[in-house]
């Protein structure tokens, strides 16, 4: 398998990374010969950057998510529904679906809503390290540009290089009788099998 290759010190990251990859893909659900395709290409593409590039191309999300891991392409559309069983990076998919917004500017109030509070602290903000929350997406910026979160607030603040406020996510439950008061542009809703209400 292409897979276990080694080439420089830059090629054994991309080659781990691109293994990460066709792996999930390999659990997820089963490559069609176009995703096989595109695989090959991929390798082919890392091979080719540079190391300097090569870092920046291991956090695009665009570059590396399935069709289906990427929001509609139809604008109009105003709920995604994500009906998707373990392991086929609902969390992911979500972390990174309201990161594009943060950066893009869309979004500037954030509703975070999961079953239970720990829930969306421990999934939704945190994650793992299969699976990364909102938060750990932004890990590879310096410390004055990283999410500051607030949990006795509720609340977490992503900032400008300028060190100015650009959104704020507010953390809700499903297990709070209702929501209503905060004019929220962007909601991420998880594990709605789970609410209890």
């Amino acid at each position: 398998e292409p897979w276990g290759r080694r080439l420089t010190a830059a090629g054994e990251l991309r080659d781990a990374r691109l293994a990460q990859a066709a792996a999930g893909i390999h659990r997820a659900e089963p490559l069609s010969p176009a995703q096989r395709d595109a695989l090959f290409t991929a390798q082919a593409t890392l091979e080719a950057v540079r190391p300097s590039e090569a870092h920046a191309l291991l956090d695009d999300w665009r570059y590396w998510a399935r069709p289906t891991q990427l929001p509609p392409q139809d604008h109009r559309w105003i709920i995604w529904l994500i009906l998707a069983g373990r392991g086929w990076g609902k969390t992911r998919t979500g972390a990174e679906w309201v990161k594009e917004r943060i950066e893009s500017g869309d979004a500037k109030s954030i509703g975070l809503i999961g079953p239970t509070l720990a829930d969306v602290w421990d999934q939704m903000v945190y994650g793992t390290d299969d699976a990364p929350g909102l938060v750990k997406l932004f890990d590879h910026l310096p410390p004055s540009q990283r999410p500051w979160v607030n949990r006795n607030d509720k609340k977490i603040y992503f900032y400008n290089v300028d060190g100015s406020i650009r959104a704020v996510a507010k953390v809700f439950t499903a297990e709070e009788p209702e929501v209503r008061g905060p004019n929220i542009d962007t909601w991420w809703c998880d594990e709605l099998a789970k609410w209890q209400r």
